[in-house]
């Protein structure tokens, strides 16, 4: 039997952990326990399965360990030690806060059409533009700078995307393509948004594309702007956007029966996101029983040489897991961070946080409570984060420390652009507005 006391008393960060968990520390112990949060911080206590149905009582055998060695108890249970999730971290709020939202308000000479596809900024340019399709098919251009929309080309019904169901709508960084597909459909398309021409038609396999999102990135490299697809249930390609030739041919050699060809992927590709710098990108899909697995690998590995890169590449990191949940939010903090949201490995026992990792290691770098479940997250900067939805407002995260900057629960956008770093909020009465955040002196 291990002792139960943490030989590390100078620990800057302790957890309280019960004693028979300790205990199963020993040779083939078995590790499961529940994770209680406390409400302060990040605070937290590990107690066995007969501790938790005593009720937490005073009478709990509980020894305070250092973080490291509350890890390792963590590491022991693996993935499916947690039995489940109680309680809810605390947010830290920074008082005083130095930030604001600036707003500014401008009648739109032009009403915006109704609309079947959130904005998606052009997010090449700093200036603070999106396309938009509408439900009757029409490509629509929002200048927010100017206070303008302007027609742009008409869906062809050649790309086979049905506008009475939900739609994806991708636009190239350059903000001359764009790439539309129902959200967990079969098929879509690339369009030239000023000719309307098809430049490429996109298709997957039908097995259980109900349950992912169909995955789409835009990339430049070089002179060319490149597309990240699906072109199966476990397979992405990387093809020339501007004329469709595929970069990334490969093909499985046949084996033995009951044999899986070498590099065979078992995993259901979802939403994509490439980092800033064009150089990693990370997918957000899942694996059986359903199991959700953020996965991220080399840009320039895979269109540098090994085609395998995606299904096995040496860059291949599955960073997290979560049992009945993916294509949650996500976004870069980072050329090389990603924050995830959701703390926790199955969906019912999800907390509002974001956790973050580098890609190039897989290792997870930290985490902070906070954001809830169905906020969008983006990146103000490398340290800054941005949650917003509907009903939770608006919320400003340092992401070093995981302390809230702002809450806005009044301020409900409907898109933010990162290049132009502004928000967009459209009015029923044709006033648009745009909001910047700003530090106070």
């Amino acid at each position: 039997m291990l002792p139960v006391d943490c030989p590390h008393p100078d620990a800057a960060e302790t957890r309280r952990v019960c004693v028979h968990l300790l205990e199963a520390l020993a040779p083939d112990g078995d590790v499961e326990f529940y994770q209680r949060f406390t409400g302060t911080g990040r605070e937290f206590e590990l107690r066995c399965a007969a501790c938790h149905a005593g009720g937490g009582g005073a009478d709990v055998p509980l020894r305070r360990l250092c973080e490291r060695c509350c890890a390792r108890v963590q590491e022991a249970g693996g993935v499916f030690g947690v039995l489940g999730v109680e309680g809810r971290p605390g947010v830290r709020e920074r008082s005083p806060s130095r930030v604001r939202f600036v707003h500014e308000r401008v009648a739109l000479p032009t009403p915006v059409p109704d609309l079947a596809t959130t904005l998606q900024p052009i997010g090449g340019s700093p200036a603070c533009a999106f396309v938009a399709l509408t439900r009757a098919g029409g490509f629509v251009r929002l200048d927010a700078d100017r206070g303008v929309v302007e027609p742009l080309c008409h869906l062809s019904p050649d790309a086979r995307v049905d506008l009475d169901k939900p739609v994806d709508l991708h636009v190239s960084p350059e903000g001359d393509l764009a790439a539309v597909a129902n959200s967990h459909g079969q098929f879509g398309a690339v369009v030239h948004l000023t000719t309307g021409r098809l430049t490429m038609r996109l298709a997957r396999d039908t097995y259980h594309i109900a349950h992912s999102r169909f995955p789409l990135a835009f990339f430049r490299r070089g002179d060319r702007t490149l597309l990240v697809h699906a072109t199966a249930w476990n397979r992405l390609d990387i093809s020339d956007a501007d004329n469709g030739r595929r970069l990334t041919a490969r093909e499985f050699v046949v084996r033995p029966p009951l044999r899986l060809p070498d590099h065979y992927l078992d995993y259901f590709h979802a939403g994509l996101a490439v980092s800033p710098d064009r150089r990693w990108i990370a997918d957000n899909g899942w694996v059986w029983h359903p199991v959700g697995v953020v996965t991220s690998w080399s840009l320039a590995d895979w269109i540098g040489g090994n085609v395998w890169e995606s299904e096995d590449g040496p860059s291949k990191h599955a960073l997290c897991h979560r049992s009945y949940f993916w294509d949650g939010p996500l976004c870069w903090v980072g050329d090389r961070t990603l924050a995830v949201w959701g703390y926790g490995t199955d969906d019912d026992w999800l907390l509002p946080a974001v956790r973050l990792f580098d890609v190039a290691s897989g290792e997870e770098t930290g985490w902070f409570p906070g954001p809830e479940k169905g906020e969008m997250l983006a990146a103000a900067d490398a340290g800054t984060l941005l949650s917003f939805s509907g009903e939770q407002g608006t919320s400003v995260w340092d992401v070093a420390t995981g302390d809230r900057l702002l809450h806005a629960l009044d301020f409900r956008p409907h898109a933010y652009h990162p290049g132009a770093k502004r928000f967009v909020t459209l009015f029923p009465d044709g006033v648009l507005q745009r909001s910047t955040l700003s530090a106070m002196p």
